[in-house]
C-alpha cells in the first residue's frame, strides 16, 4: 500500500494506492463517504489491479484549505485529473457509485481517451421525489439541531442490505460530523435539489469508454427508466440490474457474488476463472481505518 497526500488547488487529499497489479482502477466514493467503504472491494481487486483510493473534500480526513465549503462538480472532476496526473497515470478505469459516478461521467466526458472501462453504479440522472424529500428533510433536521436524526434518515434511505456495522458508523458520523464537513453536506444537498437533469452538467455523448451503468433493483432512489435512456447517449454503453440489492452494493453485507459480478465486468477472460484465485486477507487492510 502507498499512503500519501496530494495538494491540489484549495484542498489537500489523503489517497492510497494498494497493489501491485497492472492497469489503475479508480474507486469514487458517493457523498459523505471515505474510502474505507472501498475496503472489500480493494482486497478482491488488489491482486490484478492498482486500485486507487482516496477522501474528497469534506469526507474522511480530506481537508478544505481555503475557499467556501461548496464545492464544486468541475473541482471534483479536478481532483481526479491531479490525483492520476501526480501518480503518472495515462489511462484508467474507473468504478464509482452514487454521487462518484456523477463525478466519473464528468472525468470520462472530459477525458474520452483517459478511460477504458466505466462502471456507474447507482447512477442518478436527475434527483427523483425520495432524493428530494430527504434532501429537504437532512439540513433541516441539522439546523433544529437534531443531527442525530439525519443518520437513520440516510440509511433508510440509501442504506438497504449495507453491514450493520457500517449502518452504525452512518449514524455516529452524523452525530460527531465537524462543522465543515456538514457545511459540504449542505452544500451538497442544494446543489443536486438544483439538477434538472444530468445532461445539464454532462454531455454523455463524449464517454468513449466501454461502460456499464449498474441499477439496484430495490434502489428507489433511482429511477430505472431513467438510467436506460442514459444508456442510449453513451456510445459503448449497457445497463444491468441487480434485482435484490440496494443503493451500495459494494459495500452491502456477504455479497462475494457481486464481487465476482465486478469482476467479471472488469476484467476480460478468455475461459473459466480459476477457483484457487488468491486474495488478500481484509487483515492486511486495516490502515484504511473504518471512519466513516
Amino acid at each position: 500500500m502507498v499512503k500519501g497526500e496530494l495538494a491540489t488547488g484549495r484542498f489537500l487529499i489523503p489517497y492510497r494506492v494498494i497493489g501491485h497489479g497492472g492497469e489503475p482502477l479508480l474507486c469514487i466514493n458517493g457523498a459523505q463517504q471515505s474510502m474505507a467503504v472501498w475496503r472489500s472491494f480493494a482486497s478482491r481487486f488488489c491482486q490484478e489491479f492498482r486500485v486507487v483510493l482516496w477522501d474528497s473534500p469534506g469526507q474522511g480526513r480530506a481537508r478544505i484549505l481555503s475557499g467556501p465549503c461548496s464545492i464544486t462538480l468541475d473541482e471534483q472532476i479536478g481532483i481526479v485529473v491531479d490525483l492520476t496526473a501526480h501518480l503518472g497515470f495515462g489511462e484508467v478505469s474507473i468504478f464509482a457509485a452514487s454521487w462518484g459516478a456523477i463525478v466519473a461521467a464528468g472525468f470520462a466526458s472530459a477525458f474520452p481517451d483517459r478511460v477504458g472501462k466505466l462502471v456507474l453504479a447507482s447512477l442518478g440522472i436527475q434527483p427523483n421525489l425520495a432524493i428530494l424529500e430527504m434532501i429537504r428533510a437532512g439540513p433541516s433536521m441539522a439546523d433544529r439541531g437534531a443531527k442525530e436524526r439525519i443518520g437513520p434518515l440516510m440509511v433508510e434511505g440509501f442504506g438497504k442490505q449495507i453491514p450493520e456495522a457500517y449502518e452504525r458508523r452512518i449514524v455516529e458520523q452524523f452525530q460527531t460530523i465537524s462543522e465543515e464537513h456538514l457545511r459540504v453536506f449542505y452544500e451538497h444537498c442544494d446543489f443536486v435539489a438544483g439538477i434538472r437533469h444530468i445532461s445539464d452538467l454532462i454531455d454523455l455523448r463524449r464517454i468513449r469508454a466501454e461502460t456499464l451503468l449498474l441499477i439496484r433493483g430495490s434502489d428507489g432512489t433511482i429511477n430505472q427508466q431513467h438510467v436506460h435512456q442514459a444508456c442510449a447517449d453513451i456510445p459503448h454503453a449497457r445497463t444491468m440490474i441487480v434485482e435484490d440489492g440496494g443503493h451500495f452494493l459494494h459495500f452491502e453485507t456477504g455479497r462475494e457474488d457481486i464481487l465476482e459480478l465486478y469482476h467479471d465486468l472488469l476484467v476480460a477472460r478468455e475461459a473459466d476463472p480459476p477457483t484457487d484465485r488468491p486474495r488478500v486477507p481484509l487483515s492486511a487492510l486495516v490502515s484504511l481505518e473504518l471512519q466513516p
